[in-house]
């Protein structure tokens, strides 16, 4: 009994030794981040978001501090994405306007419908990635003429895109991860043939060569790659959270009520 006891107390030291938990460190002032739209980043430690006012701010999350980068009204925004060094906005109209995040000065790149067919637009290092009607194009710049197909025509439901510099990643609603291969435009199934473990997520980021994913209970997965194996980080501290953004090598989490959070590892 007493050989049991011990063994059983070594286990769960064990585990209370390798169990991984998080800390939540507020960035910035409470309540500035209500009902974002969109969240995208840079490679200098800055996130900008566009929220209910329609405005485009830009965090510099070594400090907290928030400004509004310039006095345009971002309504007709459909997608917003970082590319060479300028933020992009893809409006609804088919547009796109060219905006220098240290100036603010806003410019038109492409007239009304030149971008009316695009579907999701991504970013996955020095290239823009787009779908149209199904099928999958790499652009060589910004014009929308000049591009190559990747794959076939296996794009018409791309579900929530993952990415980072090299890799691109889609959750699909019910619940299975693909990577997406951008040689060939093959999907390739993660976490096993009928694996659908992701069903729940509401929020996911790719951060060092992990997928981390907040589910709709709160709780804290993470994903390493390329196997797929799961793993419960927190069970409840992110209930609030709807948003995930890795930058510099941080993991950051905006809630309903607001806020912004650095996600701190604890071991």
């Amino acid at each position: 009994m007493k050989n049991s006891s011990l063994f059983i107390i070594c286990c769960l030291l064990t585990f209370a030794a390798s169990a991984q938990g998080i800390n939540l460190k507020q960035v910035g002032k409470a309540n500035q981040y209500m009902n974002v739209q969109f969240a995208e980043k840079d490679n200098n430690g800055h996130l900008y978001t566009i929220d209910f006012s329609n405005g485009l701010n830009k965090t510099n999350l070594a400090t907290g501090e928030m400004s509004k980068i310039n006095d345009v009204n971002y309504k007709n925004t459909e997608f917003l994405f970082y590319y060479r060094f300028k933020l992009y906005s893809m409006d609804k109209d088919g547009s796109l306007t060219e905006i220098d995040p240290v100036s603010g000065q806003w410019t038109l790149r492409s007239g009304i419908s030149a971008w009316s067919e695009i579907n999701r637009p991504v970013v996955v290092g020095s290239f823009l990635y787009a779908a149209e009607n199904g099928s999958f194009y790499r652009y060589g710049g910004l014009d929308p003429k000049s591009r190559t197909q990747i794959g076939g025509a296996d794009f018409y439901s791309m579900g929530r895109l993952i990415k980072n510099d090299t890799s691109l990643y889609s959750m699909i609603s019910d619940g299975s991860l693909y990577r997406i291969n951008l040689r060939t435009g093959e999907w390739n199934r993660m976490g096993g043939r009928k694996s659908k473990d992701w069903k729940f997520a509401i929020a996911a980021e790719l951060m060092n060569n992990k997928i981390y994913t907040i589910e709709t209970n709160g709780a804290l997965y993470e994903t390493s790659l390329p196997g797929g194996e799961r793993k419960l980080i927190d069970t409840n501290k992110l209930e609030k959270g709807r948003v995930l953004i890795s930058v510099s090598g941080k993991l950051y989490a905006i809630t309903t009520d607001g806020y912004l959070y650095e996600i701190e590892f604890t071991n």
